[in-house]
C-alpha cells in the first residue's frame, strides 16, 4: 500500500500541474518586483524562500555548484550545473559573473478554468547571474522547492554539446521512478522502488526522493520547449548521487544533444520538496515556472469529462468485434455517453480508413455521426498516429474542423529527443489555430505546456501496478 500511495502522489502532482492561466494577473499589496543588483565580489552566495525555510547555497569557483537546505538540514549536496556549447562557451565553468541580481515576486495567477475563487500564488525569491560571455545563470527559491536555469545570449544558432545537472545527496535515499530500456521515455512504464546506489540506467523523470526523516524531492523540469527532455542516471563521480543525461539529436550527431537559437531560455531544472505543511500533490511549482497562455481567445475551450469508445461500446467488443466502426455502433455508444453525463466522446483507432488514414472508415458517416452527437451535448475526439499528422498537418486539421471533430489524442511517438518535443510544441499550436483540442498519450509529461497552450487539455498513460524490483 505504501508503494501504491508514492505512486499516487506522483500521478497527483503531475495532475495538479495542469492548471490553466489566464492572461490578468493579480497583484498583492506589496511591490511584484523588488531588484538588487551588485557587482560579484565574492564566490558564496545564499537564496532563502520567502518563508525563510528552503534555503540554495551557490558557490561559483571552481566551477557552479548549488545546495539545497530545508529547515536547515541539508537536502540536496553541492551539486554541478553546466552548459557546453560548440561557440566555445562553458557556462557554469570556472565562470567569472560580471554581477549578481536579487529580485523577488508576488502576484496571484487566475486559472483559466476556476471553480470558486481559486487562485496561484506565485511568490518566490530569485538570484541572478550575469556574465559577459553571453548567458546568465538563474535560481529561484519557492516555499515548497527550488529551480534554476541557464539563459544564453548567442548572436548566432549553437550546438549544445553537454549539459550537467546533478542531484547529490548524503544517504542512500529511496528512489520511485518509472524504469526504461533506451534513452527515451514512452511514459508507459512500472515505478519501481531503489536505493539511489542502485540507480543505473538512464530513466524519465520525475523521478521521487524519499529521505531518512521521510522528506519527499521531486525531480523535474519546466517550460520544455525545443530541447529534450531530461532523463536520470547514476552520478559515477557521487556514491548517492544523479545526474541529468539527454537523448543526442540522432545518431548521426553523436552526443550533441540540441540545435538552437543562440538567444533563448534553456528549461528550469526543478526540485520540488514535500513536507507535512506542503503535501506534494498540492504543489503548482511546474506550472508556475512555464510560460503564460499564448493564445488570443480561448472561450470555445469547454471543460468536461470524455468517454473512450471501449468504455460504451464493451458488450460489443466481445461480440461482434468487427461491427464497431459503423455510424449505427457509435451512435449507441455516444447515446449511452450522455446519459452517464460525458461532456466528449473518444473514437477507437479504426474510425479512419486502413488504407488511408486521413479518410474515415467507409463504414463510418463522421460527419452524421458528430451532428448526432452534438444533439447530444457530446462533441468527438479522434485518435491520430504522429505519421498521419506529419505529412499534411495544416490540411489534416481543416479536415477535422470540416468533419465537425473538435480534438484529437496523438498516440506513442515513442521518443524524447529535441525533435519530438518540438513536434509537441508545434501540434498544439498549430491546433489552437484551429481550434482543436489535443490530448497526448504515451509520451509526454506535464512539463508546462498545458499552460502556454490551454487547448493540451491531458496527459494519457494508464501505468502498471508498481513494481519494487530492481
Amino acid at each position: 500500500m505504501r508503494f501504491k500511495t508514492v505512486l499516487t502522489s506522483i500521478v497527483l502532482i503531475l495532475l495538479c500541474t495542469s492548471a490553466f492561466a489566464k492572461h490578468k494577473v493579480y497583484h498583492k499589496s506589496i511591490p511584484k518586483h523588488h531588484i538588487h543588483s551588485r557587482t560579484v565580489t565574492a564566490s558564496s552566495f545564499s537564496l532563502l524562500s520567502p518563508d525563510g525555510n528552503t534555503e540554495i547555497k551557490i558557490t561559483t569557483q571552481p566551477n557552479m555548484k548549488y545546495s539545497v537546505s530545508y529547515h536547515g538540514k541539508e537536502v540536496i549536496n553541492p551539486s554541478s550545473i553546466a552548459m557546453v556549447f560548440d561557440n566555445g562557451v562553458k557556462a557554469g565553468v570556472a565562470p567569472k559573473f560580471s554581477r549578481a541580481e536579487e529580485s523577488e515576486n508576488a502576484e496571484y495567477i487566475d486559472p483559466v478554468f476556476n471553480e470558486g475563487d481559486t487562485r496561484i500564488e506565485d511568490l518566490f525569491n530569485q538570484l541572478s547571474f550575469y556574465n559577459k560571455a553571453g548567458y546568465m545563470i538563474i535560481f529561484r527559491a519557492y516555499n515548497d522547492g527550488i529551480a534554476y536555469r541557464f539563459i544564453t545570449y548567442f548572436d548566432q544558432p549553437v550546438n549544445v554539446c553537454s549539459e550537467t545537472d546533478e542531484f547529490n545527496f548524503s544517504s542512500n535515499y529511496k528512489i520511485y521512478f518509472p524504469k526504461e530500456d533506451q534513452m527515451y521515455s514512452s511514459i508507459g512504464q512500472p515505478y519501481r522502488v531503489i536505493p539511489s546506489s542502485s540507480f543505473k540506467k538512464a530513466n524519465t523523470i520525475p523521478a521521487l526522493i524519499n529521505t531518512e526523516d521521510n522528506l519527499k524531492l521531486m525531480i523535474s523540469e519546466a517550460d520544455l520547449d525545443n530541447y529534450p527532455a531530461m532523463l536520470l542516471q547514476h552520478n559515477d563521480s557521487i556514491q548517492f548521487g544523479l545526474k541529468g543525461s539527454f537523448t543526442p539529436i540522432s545518431p548521426e550527431n553523436g552526443t550533441l544533444i540540441a540545435h538552437t537559437d543562440g538567444n533563448r531560455s534553456f528549461p528550469w531544472r526543478a526540485i520540488i520538496i514535500s513536507g507535512q505543511k506542503n503535501p506534494l500533490p498540492q504543489s503548482d511549482m511546474l506550472y508556475k515556472l512555464s510560460i503564460s497562455i499564448q493564445i488570443p481567445d480561448y472561450s470555445w475551450i469547454k471543460q468536461g469529462k470524455i468517454a473512450y469508445d471501449w468504455q460504451n461500446l464493451l458488450p460489443v467488443y466481445k461480440t461482434a468485434p468487427s461491427s464497431l466502426m459503423s455510424t449505427i455502433t457509435c451512435k449507441a455508444a455516444i447515446d449511452a455517453a450522455a446519459k452517464k453525463g460525458y461532456r466528449y466522446f473518444l473514437l477507437g483507432e479504426n474510425w479512419a480508413d486502413q488504407k488511408n488514414k486521413q479518410n474515415s472508415n467507409p463504414s463510418l458517416n463522421l460527419s452524421e455521426l458528430t451532428k448526432f452527437a452534438s444533439k447530444k451535448n457530446i462533441d468527438l475526439i479522434l485518435p491520430i498516429s504522429e505519421n498521419v499528422l506529419i505529412p499534411h498537418m495544416d490540411k489534416f486539421l481543416d479536415q477535422l474542423v470540416k468533419w465537425g471533430i473538435v480534438g484529437f489524442k496523438v498516440n506513442f511517438q515513442g521518443n524524447t529527443n529535441q525533435k519530438a518535443i518540438s513536434f509537441y510544441h508545434q501540434i498544439a499550436e498549430e491546433a489552437a489555430k484551429h481550434h482543436l483540442l489535443v490530448d497526448y498519450s504515451g509520451d509526454y509529461k506535464p512539463s508546462g505546456l498545458h499552460r502556454t497552450f490551454p487547448n493540451f487539455v491531458s496527459f494519457e498513460e494508464s501505468l502498471p501496478p508498481v513494481n519494487t524490483t530492481k
